[in-house]
């Protein structure tokens, strides 16, 4: 029996790890707290535009927002998961100049190469304006649109520094003045002015993630600045650090990666569907998004995975153990989906209504897309903890290859939808996109010798579950006139039914939730403190 680990990635290298059981305690503390309330701020604030922006003004916002994510996809430059992979490795072994040389670096790349983008857009403006719905109410290139992608860019990269160091106290708080912010800013507008214009919702996007990227700019050269100068490296150990020539690999590989996969991210769809769609679907269209993007935040996966990423790559870093952390990975993922399910079980039901409810009425056309988008996010998840365990192994070319079978796949679909005139049906295609770059990268890691269990019949009893809420959910929405009445009853009905059902078919195990708890808690269990207690599967590769 292994001795208890000091910290949660039996790092003993530095007695204030950021890593430590204590440190990340209170970080989980910290972030939970962030998330929650920055994301209940961000709800509040999709609302909030989409009631009170007129729908071609909404639907250019939603273009733009659009523009704004694929732009900052293009400037990553692959660069956030190098940073996540190699930030843990610099503070348990080099801190001081040399992890904040290799920080510095990174930023500064990222922001040049959105300097180069910006300057593109605004020499295709013109052209962007006369094809893409809604932007005809912004003939010329918007100063605010500038501003969002420069203060988004550097807001989003310094946040996933600051998540690497698990310097979550100083986080929290950004995000909830950041988001906090906006909602009064709004709230502002709303009490001078009958509604909200284009521009104003730019700038709303804009001031915000710009304070806040220069507090964590402080934050950060703060943090640095604390370090020792000195270097914890193994005996013997003589390698220049960062190793420049794994950091342009990794790089290069997730940038490969996004680059495929940008064609099935929410933010191509929207360009797509603006260019090829009326200004209603796109409206509605980006409403959906804009509202998961808000309410994925609460799921357990994307609610921690910032947290729980460098946690999980730390460990393997120390012991190699790919059963451990396939087992934590799976875990986090399953916890996702006993969540997603049977809210898509509810929303299937009653689509239509709820997006009466929330828009006042305004948009109820096209719910039957809202479901769709939930089916794709359950699918992107399992993708995210792939990419995770694939980075950490050292196999990120795998992210290439099954990119492009994947990409390849979604190209068919896309063409399927163009040639039979059925417009409305391109959203559909990032299905075909999730599912065989899940399959592919599962096949891949399996040859290179990384064997991930899929759990089929898991998954066949989740859906059986979901089926049943389902049904149940539309038999008791169909019972009620009203449709806040309806979007209640069903909603009641269906967790209802889906809870009977997973006690039914026993598809949680108590101890896995425990697990999870104890991983971000920094419970030590028999075999340490990263062990998934008498569950978690011993050994790495085979």
């Amino acid at each position: 029996m292994k001795s208890p680990a000091p910290d949660i990635a039996g790092i003993d290298t530095m007695n204030t790890s950021p890593y430590s059981r204590e440190n990340v305690r209170r970080g989980v503390t910290h972030y939970l707290l962030g998330r929650g309330m920055s994301a209940a701020a961000g709800f509040v604030t999709v609302i909030l535009l989409v009631r009170h922006m007129e729908m071609p003004a909404y639907a250019g916002y939603t273009a733009i927002l659009g523009f704004c994510g694929l732009a900052g996809m293009l400037a990553g430059l692959g660069l956030e998961r190098a940073l996540v992979r190699f930030i843990p490795e610099g503070v348990m072994h080099h801190p001081g100049p040399l992890l904040a040389r290799f920080i510095w670096i990174a930023c500064a790349a990222r922001l040049a190469v959105m300097v180069l983008l910006i300057g593109a857009l605004w020499l295709s403006w013109p052209v962007l304006a006369g094809r893409v719905a809604g932007l005809a109410l912004a003939p010329d290139f918007p100063l605010a649109l500038a501003f969002v992608l420069l203060s988004s860019a550097t807001f989003q990269l310094f946040s996933a520094v600051m998540q690497a160091l698990v310097q979550q106290k100083i986080l929290t708080r950004v995000l909830v003045v950041q988001w906090g912010g906006r909602l009064l800013l709004i709230l502002a507008l709303l009490a001078g002015h009958a509604g909200i214009t284009l521009e104003q919702a730019l700038w709303l996007m804009a001031l915000p993630d710009g304070i806040g990227a220069l507090i964590l700019a402080w934050a950060i050269h703060r943090y640095m600045a604390s370090q020792g100068s000195g270097t914890i490296a193994a005996p013997g150990n003589a390698t220049p650090w960062p190793p420049w020539a794994q950091v342009r690999k990794l790089a290069r590989d997730n940038y490969g990666y996004n680059l495929l996969a940008a064609l099935p991210q929410n933010t191509s769809m929207i360009i797509l569907a603006a260019v090829f769609l009326t200004a209603p679907f796109v409206a509605v269209y980006g409403f959906y998004i804009h509202l998961l993007e808000r309410f994925k935040q609460y799921l357990p996966l994307q609610f921690m995975l910032n947290l729980a990423e460098p946690v999980l790559i730390a460990g393997f870093v120390r012991d190699g153990d790919f059963g451990r952390l396939s087992h934590h990975s799976r875990l986090l993922y399953k916890c996702n989906l006993l969540l997603l399910m049977p809210g898509l079980a509810w929303i299937a039901a009653i689509a239509q209504p709820l997006t009466h409810v929330l828009t006042a009425g305004k948009y109820t056309e096209h719910a039957w897309i809202l479901p769709l988008l939930i089916l794709q996010l359950a699918l992107g998840g399992h993708a995210t903890i792939m990419q995770i365990m694939i980075n950490a192994v050292g196999k990120s070319g795998i992210l290439t290859i099954s990119g492009c079978l994947a990409l390849a796949a979604m190209a068919l679909a896309i063409g399927v939808a163009l040639a039979s005139g059925q417009y409305a049906w391109l959203v559909a295609a990032p299905l075909a996109y999730e599912l065989v770059n899940n399959l592919v990268a599962v096949g891949l890691l399996g040859k290179h010798g990384w064997h991930y269990d899929l759990q089929w019949g898991f998954h066949g009893k989740l859906l059986l579950a979901t089926l049943g809420a389902w049904l149940g959910a539309m038999f008791a929405s169909a019972q009620v006139a009203s449709p806040l009445g309806q979007v209640l009853l069903a909603g009641v009905v269906a967790l209802a039914l889906f809870g009977l059902g997973a006690t039914l078919l026993r598809l949680a195990d108590p101890r896995e939730f425990q697990t999870v708890r104890d991983m971000l808690k920094r419970k030590q269990g028999p075999a340490g403190a990263f062990a998934g207690g008498t569950d978690s599967p011993a050994g790495g590769k085979p």
